[in-house]
């Protein structure tokens, strides 16, 4: 039995995410209380950075005279751009001016340096999505669960927000342009087919959307779309691959309804990927909790993620039992899947994710 990776985009499922503090802090919200996406469900005091401050090199002095200059001691406080140490007369263009370079509080003095402790600030973590808390973890988060429709991409920068679905493309081939991008786009996240260019890009930001959602970005927009002031969304990867047709029904099945979007993405150990999350309406009927693994067998919904077929999608129609001849000329076990509008073919297991 072969147990393949798997990408949820499924219309309706019951979705749980735990919401933690970077620190350990306060939780404020309650078991079973009903949350907003803008709700602060806990809150953390995050400590200030430690900066080093050169003040015998800026001044030109020696250490050991350090202190007939310095205008503050260990556990004053200073504000940004405020005066640490001063060395020269009266005359403006003879003084020589020591600032701190962040608001905070001295802690320590020697060497010729200054350590600066910049203030503290305090962490608000918002619910993210409309649900329910399912779970109190006190003093680190909460466990939030809604019900709605899911969909996970392959690759993601930026962090987290909500906004309106808005769909730009009528296909899932089509690209996302700048010229589709107007001013009723403000505040909401916008999804197209296969792609995106870089003056799209710069069109999305300055209509201020909340995020992005295409088939797949090239690598040669990667940094530009890392660096995007919001979520960015590919559903297939890096590339121009077109979306994948269940991924982009599923969008347009939405569109018009609210939506969270994260673009957050870990691969490594704790594997967090992309998605969004689009909550029911409070009156629409609650799906029993889903089993979102699988095994790989004949009927079901899977994707291929290699090329020459990579983003294509199909439905398995048989499971040969002997291992067959792939192109690479190794003799690998197969499925045989029906691609939708391109016929049967026989995909290497490996090259196969479960979607649905």
């Amino acid at each position: 039995m072969y147990y393949p990776p798997m990408t949820q985009a499924t219309p309706l499922t019951v979705i749980r995410r735990e919401r933690l503090l970077p620190v350990r802090g306060e939780v404020l919200a309650s078991m079973g209380a009903r949350v907003e996406p803008i709700d602060v469900v806990a809150r953390a005091s995050l400590s200030g950075e430690l900066h080093v401050v050169d003040v015998g090199k800026t001044l030109s002095v020696k250490s050991r005279d350090l202190d007939k200059y310095l205008l503050k001691a260990v556990g004053d406080t200073v504000e940004e751009g405020g005066a640490i140490a001063v060395k020269g007369g009266k005359l403006v263009p003879l003084r020589r001016v020591c600032r701190s370079p962040v608001a905070g509080r001295i802690v320590a003095i020697g060497s010729g340096r200054v350590v600066l402790e910049s203030r503290a600030e305090t962490f608000e973590l918002h619910a993210h999505f409309r649900g329910t808390v399912a779970s109190v973890m006190p003093s680190l988060g909460v466990v939030i669960e809604t019900a709605g429709a899911l969909v996970q991409g392959v690759w993601g920068a930026g962090g987290e927000a909500q906004g309106v679905l808005k769909m730009l493309a009528e296909d899932p081939k089509e690209k996302l342009v700048a010229e589709a991008i107007d001013v009723g786009c403000h505040g909401s996240i916008i999804v197209g087919g296969s792609s995106v260019d870089e003056e799209a890009l710069e069109r999305a930001e300055q209509m201020q959307v909340r995020g992005i959602v295409v088939g797949s970005i090239g690598a040669e927009l990667g940094e530009r779309a890392s660096e995007f002031p919001c979520p960015v969304i590919a559903t297939e990867g890096m590339g121009q691959v077109p979306m994948a047709s269940v991924i982009f029904e599923l969008l347009r099945s939405n569109a018009g309804r609210e939506a969270s979007i994260s673009g957050m993405t870990r691969l490594r150990r704790g594997a967090v990927r992309p998605e969004i999350i689009i909550p029911l309406q409070e009156k629409e009927t609650v799906p029993p909790s889903q089993q979102l693994e699988g095994a790989l067998e004949v009927g079901i919904q899977v994707r291929v993620i290699r090329q020459p077929y990579l983003g294509s999608v199909g439905r398995v129609v048989s499971l040969p039992l002997q291992p067959r001849t792939v192109d690479s000329g190794a003799r690998l076990k197969v499925a045989e899947v029906e691609l939708e509008g391109k016929g049967r073919i026989f995909v290497p297991y490996p090259n196969l994710e479960l979607i649905g």
